[in-house]
């Protein structure tokens, strides 16, 4: 099915919407979490397990009824992993240095190409 596998140098996840695989450096299966939901596709209103459980923890959160699972940060780690993954791509898979206590790209020249977006007018950002 679709779903992301991400290689570390401890071993990989696979993650997909149903939950997650995670392997050792020799490939064996060290965990897994399935929700059992049966959530597929791209659709990013879900529905299934797993979405219903982020956005619960989510607004409970919110509500001063529980605390995130994944803290703020974390999801921007996440976040920008995709970011990072889509840049190399569109750079033809470049290989990317990336500051691990920052999390920017160390060369200015790619944060100055892809590391930015269009507004419309009227609607830039104020010049810091």
């Amino acid at each position: 099915g679709r779903g992301t596998i991400i290689y570390g140098t401890e071993g990989s996840v696979h993650v997909n919407r149903e939950g997650y695989q995670l392997f050792g450096r020799s490939g064996e299966l060290v965990r897994e979490n399935f929700s059992g939901g049966k959530e597929a596709g791209t659709a990013l209103g879900g529905g299934g397990d797993m979405t219903t459980l982020h956005v619960k923890n989510f607004l409970d959160a919110i509500r001063g009824e529980g605390t995130l699972h994944a803290p703020i940060g974390e999801g921007a780690i996440s976040t920008h992993l995709c970011h990072y993954a889509n840049i190399s791509s569109r750079m033809g898979n470049a290989r990317l240095e990336v500051n691990p206590e920052t999390g920017r790209f160390k060369d200015q020249r790619v944060v100055e190409e892809y590391w930015s977006r269009e507004y419309e007018k009227g609607w830039e950002p104020p010049s810091i």
